[in-house]
């Protein structure tokens, strides 16, 4: 293994200069799901969350890859994008003719290498279902593997044994979605209400950037689905303490009707609603402008889809433009 992996160190290389234009690319133009919204923060969740919920947030926030140390043969790994293979070593086999994403690879231990000047590798072995022995590249080294768990996250690859350990907390239990950010059963992006009351019914394997896809069931029977990121992910507005509650938002806000809550719930507003019940409707404004005249200090709230909003003393007047 060790002299084959350096006679094809040359196309290694050139598969690792495309890795990083790819990842770079994800960063820099993937809908992260980043709201404008405000975020209900963890001193606010603290006020409703009972102790008995605190278990099921930690689960879901603080679980992350094991030690690779600990790793036994059969492990499984789902495959989030096709562009794994830019991490496969050609060792018997054309990576570019493979089409994993969404399948399931077995772990069948590893060996360590000296690729493109960095000593001591570690290059995953990996089978298919049919029995195809796959070399995936992690380009770190044990030490790297074992010092933080943001360096074990394995780049297209989920560990199923997440997927599984968050579904056994998860499944069955009511909580309420903070975030409108939803996606339908094939991933398209749709809107939904935010501070609905949901039910889990599916814990699955994400995509390339978060990890968790949950699917949860609506009062009217529909399931809806969002993409949860684990701490590993990086991405923490898309944790599951920020984007669910196990107890009911409208409870940090006691002073707002039920007939308002109905409408910040769907995104809407109405005249007389104050700043903060249009902030918690429809998220921060990306300007605000205030001008004072002799009738109160007018304050100009616009969003980047072309919504004004008008504010005189502190409440909304005027229909929304």
């Amino acid at each position: 293994m060790g002299a084959s992996v350096q006679n094809i160190l040359r196309v290694v290389s050139r598969q690792r200069i495309i890795l990083m234009a790819v990842v770079g690319a994800v960063c820099t133009s993937c809908f992260t799901g980043i709201e404008s919204t405000r975020t209900i923060s963890d001193k606010d969740v603290a006020k409703v969350v009972t102790n008995s919920d605190a278990p099921f947030i930690s689960v879901a926030d603080t679980i992350s890859t094991g030690l690779l140390e600990f790793w036994q043969s059969g492990k499984k790994l789902y495959v989030s994008d096709n562009n794994l293979n830019m991490l496969l070593i050609p060792e018997g086999y054309n990576p570019d003719s493979l089409l994993l994403e969404g399948s399931i690879l077995e772990y069948d231990g590893c060996i360590e290498d000296n690729i493109n000047g960095v000593s001591n590798t570690v290059i995953l072995k990996l089978r298919t279902a049919d029995g195809l022995l796959l070399y995936y590249d992690t380009s770190k080294s044990r030490k790297e593997l074992s010092d933080s768990f943001v360096n074990r996250k394995m780049p297209f690859l989920i560990d199923c044994d997440l997927i599984n350990n968050v579904k056994a907390v998860l499944i069955d239990k009511s909580l309420y979605v903070t975030s409108a950010l939803w996606i339908d059963s094939v991933g398209n992006y749709i809107q939904g209400n935010k501070f609905e009351q949901v039910t889990v019914k599916t814990v699955e394997p994400g995509n390339k950037v978060y990890s968790l896809k949950i699917g949860f069931g609506l009062p009217d029977g529909s399931v809806k689905y969002m993409y949860v990121a684990l701490k590993e992910d990086s991405v923490p507005s898309r944790m599951f303490g920020n984007i669910f509650s196990f107890s009911d938002p409208h409870l940090l806000y006691p002073n707002i009707s039920d007939s308002i809550w109905d409408l910040i719930k769907r995104g809407k507003v109405c005249d007389g609603m104050t700043k903060e019940e249009c902030r918690l409707s429809l998220g921060n404004p990306v300007n605000i402008r205030r001008i004072p005249t002799y009738n109160g200090l007018h304050e100009y709230w616009f969003y980047d889809n072309g919504i004004a909003l008008n504010f005189v003393d502190g409440c909304l007047e005027g229909d929304k433009k």
